[in-house]
């Protein structure tokens, strides 16, 4: 058996980076434009209970306003606990971390594509 390769693969950017197209570092919310196809992880621990971390996506620059709520993590009544979020963003949308207390999350994005491609900062 014979392998033949039409078109030789090509790497997609490696990491996640942690700050935007200026480089400043994300931050909870904030709304933030995907200029390409790529994902958000979000993670926080939380130090006191009945918290949550939320992802947002939408079509407009308020995306925890008028987006849409894709995923949401909460740890429950205990304290000192790790919660996190995954979750894709496609070229062209807008994604928003909200955490409901004033802890900051650390948030990621992992771009699609041959070169790394940061989100830019809406607010």
């Amino acid at each position: 058996m014979v392998l033949h390769v039409e078109k030789p693969m090509t790497k997609l950017s490696i990491g996640y980076v942690t700050g935007d197209s200026d480089a400043n570092p994300m931050l909870k919310s904030h709304a933030y434009l995907a200029v390409n196809d790529g994902f958000v992880a979000a993670y926080v621990t939380f130090t006191t209970s009945n918290h949550a971390i939320r992802g947002y996506v939408g079509l407009t620059d308020d995306p925890a306003g008028a987006g849409n709520l894709i995923q949401t993590n909460s740890p429950g009544d205990t304290g000192n606990a790790p919660a996190g979020i995954f979750f894709a963003v496609a070229k062209g949308e807008y994604f928003e971390i909200t955490v409901t207390t004033t802890v900051t999350p650390t948030i990621r994005w992992k771009s699609l594509g041959l070169t790394l491609q940061r989100p830019v900062d809406q607010d």
